[in-house]
């Protein structure tokens, strides 16, 4: 098994449950020697602060969709929440640079009738 399963950047529960599955399988312990263990990120705050992150680099180059996520953010007033983004024109949210869709979705879920 490779010595890559421990690491200071990969978290130590992450370490120990790529350990353990490539115990248990050696299709997974094969995986595991192939592409190394699993590297997940940091969390991006709370479920809808993910969602709305999600929402808005679909389809976007990282550097585009992080630019019009920041002036999102911003035109928000800085807090990621159900309550700002509703409160929020969705004339402000297109002005960040969100297209319809994205803005319906993040401001309700579902698309304005």
């Amino acid at each position: 098994m490779r010595s890559a399963i421990t690491s200071d950047a990969i978290p130590e529960g992450i370490q120990a449950a790529t350990r353990q599955i490539a115990e248990r399988d050696p299709a997974m312990a094969a995986c595991i020697d192939r592409v190394g263990p699993c590297r997940i990120r940091p969390g991006q705050g709370d479920y809808f602060s993910a969602l709305v992150r999600a929402i808005t680099y679909q389809q976007l180059a990282g550097r585009a969709a992080a630019a019009i996520h920041g002036r999102f953010i911003e035109s928000i007033g800085g807090t990621v929440s159900p309550e700002a983004v509703a409160a929020t024109p969705q004339e402000a949210l297109r002005a960040a640079g969100m297209s319809a869709a994205k803005t319906c979705r993040a401001a309700k879920g579902r698309p304005v009738r």
